[in-house]
């Protein structure tokens, strides 16, 4: 009985800790990778005075603003003869121009507003931002990649484990037929193979996906036994064009 209670409260305890797993985004798990790997820290578009008043103010990757501003200054004389036969004759006169512009430039990864610290600046200086930029376009790229391809393993789960109920209600016809006369002992013996093997299935899926979060982990600079869920399925943008994608790739393209 003591036996009995304990692998109750203990299959308890496992239900609780996996209802307790946190949803992990796929921008958090991006957000992740990039400070722990590089320092790096996404923020909103509207913090930069936030960040301002923490003392990043001579960072490297703040917003640079680009002034330019011209005055065109003209003394001319003017001499006119008319249809009507008058003369005009004027002497210097004077016109003005002010001419002047503002520029806004952000210097670090497009698609992010982020800012380095202190501590890594000059090292993300001395490798270029080119170099840089290749290292966090490459390190989202491989976390994203990793978070959709758990998500797809997870739907490949769910059609296993579908799959498996079919193959149980299978099985308890075929056993039904058979205690009435009208089954045979092979359909009862098939239903049980095809049933093992989705069991099967379902085992080497879970152990998949496991690994596949231990990868996410290590992306992440996480510790491989972080338990998270992720999400159930994975977005479609309608909207892109395959003729803006290729022309912004030549536009950014070094």
């Amino acid at each position: 009985m003591k036996l009995f209670f304990a692998i109750i409260g203990s299959l308890f305890f496992c239900v609780n800790n996996a209802n307790s797993q946190q949803l992990l985004t796929v921008e958090e798990a991006v957000a992740a990778a990039l400070q722990n790997n590089y320092d790096i820290r996404l923020i909103r578009n509207d913090s930069v005075l936030a960040a301002l008043n923490n003392s990043y103010a001579y960072a490297a990757f703040l917003p640079r603003l680009n002034a330019q501003a011209g005055y065109v200054f003209n003394n001319n004389n003017i001499k006119q003869k008319l249809a009507d036969g008058s003369e005009r004759d004027r002497k210097g006169v004077r016109s003005n121009n002010l001419q002047s512009s503002i520029n806004l430039n952000w210097t670090i990864f497009d698609g992010f507003k982020m800012f380095a610290t202190r501590d890594k600046l000059q090292e993300i200086l001395s490798l270029g931002e080119i170099a840089v930029r290749n290292q966090v376009v490459n390190s989202s790229s491989d976390v994203i990649k990793t978070y959709y391809n758990i998500v797809r393993q997870k739907q490949q789960l769910k059609a296993i484990e579908e799959q498996m109920q079919l193959n149980e209600t299978l099985l308890e016809q075929a056993e039904k037929r058979l205690s009435v006369g009208l089954g045979a002992k092979p359909a009862i013996l098939q239903a049980k193979v095809d049933l093992n093997a989705q069991r099967a299935a379902r085992l080497r899926q879970l152990t998949l996906i496991d690994q596949l979060k231990q990868q996410l982990n290590q992306l992440m600079v996480m510790a491989t036994e972080t338990r998270y869920e992720v999400a159930d399925s994975i977005p479609f943008d309608n909207s892109l064009v395959v003729i803006d994608i290729m022309a912004q790739a030549e536009q950014n393209s070094p």
